[in-house]
C-alpha cells in the first residue's frame, strides 16, 4: 500500500514537473503571470506551475507590415504629382520586459493572426506618416533621393510605435500616375500636378 502511494505521488510529481517547465525558443519572449507577479523571460527556461500561473507566448522577431496607397488612394508630391506608392516596414517589438508586456496587452486572441493584429494596428499610422512626409518633396527628389524618403518616415514615426521599433523600410513601388488619371478640370490641385508632370515628361 505504500509503495503503491509512493509510486502515485512519483507519478504525480513527475506530471507536474514536465507541465511546468518551459524552453525560451529563439525568436519569441515568454511571460509568466499569477503568483508572485510578471516575468518576462527572453532566453533560457523557467517553471510555470499549473493553476498558480499561467504563460504567455510573444514573437519577438522581425515582422512585415505591407501598405500600399495606390489608384484613389495616391499620395501627393509637394509639386502635386501623384504617386503610387507601396512600402514595406520592418518593425520588432522592443527587447524590455516593459515593452513586451504592453505589447501583450495589443493582442487580440480573436484576431485571425498576429500578423493581421500588427497590421491593421500600424496601418494607419503608417499610411499618415507617408502622406505627410511624401508632400514635403517634389517628386524628382523623391524619385532620386529614396534614402532621405525613407530616413524622413524613421523620424517622424520615430516615438509612434508604442512597444515597437521600426528596423527597415523597403520600397516596393514607386511610381506617378499616368497623365489621363489627373482630373485636369474639376480638381485645382490635379491640374498643378498634371502641368508638372508634363514638364518631367518632357511633353506639350
Amino acid at each position: 500500500m505504500i509503495g503503491l502511494l509512493i509510486a502515485l505521488i512519483s507519478v504525480f510529481g513527475w506530471l507536474i514537473w514536465t507541465n511546468a517547465f518551459y524552453q525560451v525558443k529563439e525568436g519569441f519572449a515568454m511571460i509568466r503571470s499569477g503568483l508572485g507577479g510578471q516575468k518576462v523571460y527572453f532566453r533560457g527556461s523557467f517553471l510555470a506551475y499549473p493553476i498558480v500561473h499561467q504563460v504567455t507566448k510573444i514573437s519577438i522577431s522581425e515582422q512585415r507590415v505591407l501598405v500600399n496607397q495606390t489608384g484613389a488612394f495616391s499620395v501627393r508630391a509637394k509639386d502635386h504629382i501623384r504617386i503610387n506608392i507601396q512600402l514595406t516596414f520592418w518593425v520588432q517589438i522592443k527587447h524590455t520586459s516593459w515593452d513586451v508586456l504592453k505589447a501583450a496587452q495589443m493582442i487580440d486572441q480573436e484576431e485571425a493572426s498576429f500578423k493581421d493584429m500588427l497590421q491593421n494596428s500600424f496601418e494607419p499610422k503608417l499610411k499618415e506618416a507617408i502622406t505627410q512626409v511624401v508632400k514635403t518633396f517634389d517628386y524628382q527628389e523623391l524619385y532620386e533621393q529614396q534614402e532621405r524618403f525613407k530616413m524622413g518616415l524613421i523620424q517622424y514615426l520615430d516615438e509612434d510605435l508604442g512597444s515597437y521599433q521600426l528596423n527597415r523600410i523597403n520600397v516596393v513601388e514607386f511610381k506617378h500616375l499616368p497623365l489621363d488619371a489627373y482630373d485636369v478640370d474639376y480638381d485645382v490641385l490635379d491640374a498643378k500636378g498634371y502641368q508638372n508632370l508634363k514638364k518631367i515628361l518632357n511633353q506639350p
